[in-house]
């Protein structure tokens, strides 16, 4: 049996596809219960992310949303028995 974490949320990989991460790290210290989608909002001016018509239309070229969970897989990593989205892209 596998165990797939489906973390992140679809906001945080929207903030690693553009180049934020960095940015995400400070405001998310900085910013008590601090939450991707309110970093989406207020720092990326993308107000509806978590809408489907606007995640469709963002992620239009599969490759950035590939290129999204690759990086998060990258900087992050699962627990042990554990898998988390870029697996699913295998």
């Amino acid at each position: 049996m596998y165990s797939f974490h489906t973390r992140p949320e679809i906001e945080h990989l929207v903030i690693l596809a553009e180049g934020q991460e960095g940015a995400w790290q400070s405001y998310s210290q900085k910013q008590k219960n601090a939450k991707p989608s309110g970093f989406c909002r207020s720092v990326l001016g993308y107000a509806d992310v978590k809408r489907e018509d606007w995640a469709r239309v963002y992620w239009q070229d599969p490759d950035d949303l590939r290129n999204a969970i690759r990086e998060y897989h990258r900087i992050h990593r699962c627990e042990k028995n554990e898998y988390d989205l870029m697996w699913l892209l295998k």
